[in-house]
């Protein structure tokens, strides 16, 4: 995929998830957790042991892609935990000392860029200490929500 240009037969070069990066990219040692630029912001809604904990978001906005990959998703500066399992829409975190309370925020890097982007309404640009909300174009085309061809949002001082 990423020698299209040496392959004389390509009429097209799609590189898809390259604008955000995802854990299958991470994977085959493409980019690194912190070139990740799509990630899910996720709270936790129950932690029933020392060793579980469950968020808010499940196959549905993770997806359950595991492009020949082992596991789901990737708890960013928490290599101790494993998204060891999904419901549409809950997911199972796991770790020996889980150390998350309910209300805990944390952002889950998804193995599959495409399907997540495909799912939301907008995408949160944060470049600190700028913001902005934007729908996904293709996404706001298919709702006909009238956001298209609107400009952006006014950029607001608001890292969060």
């Amino acid at each position: 995929m990423w020698h299209a240009q040496d392959v004389s037969a390509a009429t097209e070069y799609r590189i898809g998830t390259y604008i955000y990066n995802d854990r299958s990219l991470f994977n085959r040692g493409v980019c690194e957790w912190e070139d990740c630029a799509l990630n899910l912001l996720v709270t936790v809604v129950s932690v029933p042991s020392d060793d579980r904990a469950v968020v808010d978001a499940g196959s549905k906005v993770l997806t359950s892609d595991f492009l020949v990959m082992e596991g789901h998703e990737h708890a960013l500066g928490r290599p101790d935990i494993r998204v060891a399992g999904l419901s549409e829409e809950h997911g199972v975190l796991r770790a020996e000392n889980i150390g998350l309370n309910v209300g805990d925020r944390l952002r889950i890097i998804p193995n599959h860029a495409c399907v997540v982007s495909n799912m939301l309404d907008d995408v949160h640009l944060i470049v600190v200490p700028l913001r902005s909300v934007l729908p996904p174009l293709s996404r706001a085309e298919r709702c006909g929500d009238g956001r298209v061809g609107k400009p952006p949002p006014e950029y607001r001082d608001d890292p969060a």
